[in-house]
């Protein structure tokens, strides 16, 4: 999943749970996956806590923005979502996984 997201670092909705203070912690919903051998789709979450201080400052900037977006993708409100993606990649144009959902929802 990493390559997908071109992104170092991603952990499972699980392990998240087992974190002692997961809020300390940068990181980010990514997607919903189905996982082989699960009948339930399991959350991601990107860790971005040492990214560079810039990109790290720039994602926790647009974290909000971001996850409405895929809120929006994952509802199916692709037009809200493209709106949203745009915003983010306005503050933070390096922002490969918004980049991504920007394409997909084209």
């Amino acid at each position: 999943m990493t390559k997908v997201y071109k992104t170092p670092l991603l952990i499972s909705h699980n392990t998240l749970a087992q974190l002692e203070e997961p809020m300390k912690y940068a990181l980010r919903f990514i997607a919903q996956v189905q996982v082989r051998g699960r009948d339930q789709n399991v959350g991601v979450f990107e860790v971005f806590e040492a990214d560079p201080p810039a990109q790290k400052q720039a994602k926790l900037e647009t974290k909000p923005i971001f996850e409405a977006a895929l809120f929006h993708y994952y509802q199916g409100a692709v037009e809200k979502a493209k709106s949203r993606l745009n915003q983010c990649l306005q503050k933070n144009p390096s922002d490969g996984v918004a980049q991504i959902y920007l394409q997909r929802c084209a």
